[in-house]
């Protein structure tokens, strides 16, 4: 049996063509980092480039979002080390969240559950000493595309949140339902 990520089969089997034509409330001018992780891609490439993914910011896209330039989007979020190396798991969030946030991203999208907890959960600690940084949020791929398809936010699980979702849901065209 071959297992495929959820990202491939919509790009590949459903297809953005598609996936377009069933969006109803684009996410026009949502600025998102797309955040692929370090092993989506990785050790074999079966349906992205893996050094530099582009699948997700092509499906942001066609949702209405804007792809910010992340050159990040495929360094290691911390998992492992956050738990046995805490110092070394926060410095990777912070550089995450850093990037993102000089590249003008209002949102980070992610691929991995694990990566949406880290950058999510643990944003707060690994930000605390640079005073400058916002809190950004941080959502699943899917979620987005929810947004974009129609789905209630509520319907989503966005109330789960740790990180405040007011970039997201207060911008154009989304409901807060």
């Amino acid at each position: 049996m071959k297992v495929r990520h959820p990202l491939d089969i919509l790009l590949n089997d459903v297809g953005l063509d598609a996936i377009k034509a069933k969006v109803v409330r684009p996410l026009k001018g949502l600025r998102v980092a797309p955040y692929y992780g370090c092993q989506i891609v990785r050790p074999y490439s079966t349906f992205d480039d893996q050094r530099c993914p582009t699948s997700m910011d092509r499906l942001l896209e066609t949702c209405g979002a804007k792809a910010v330039y992340y050159p990040v989007k495929t360094r290691c979020c911390g998992g492992s080390q956050k738990g046995t190396l805490p110092e070394i798991g926060l410095d990777l969030i912070k550089n995450l969240i850093q990037v993102a946030h000089a590249n003008g991203a209002e949102a980070v999208a992610t691929v991995c559950p694990l990566c949406q907890f880290n950058l999510e959960v643990f944003q707060e600690e690994a930000v605390r000493n640079a005073h400058t940084l916002e809190s950004i949020p941080v959502l699943y791929f899917t979620q987005l595309m929810g947004l974009a398809l129609g789905v209630p936010a509520g319907k989503l699980g966005l109330q789960r949140s740790f990180v405040p979702l007011d970039a997201v849901l207060a911008f154009k065209e989304v409901a807060h339902v």
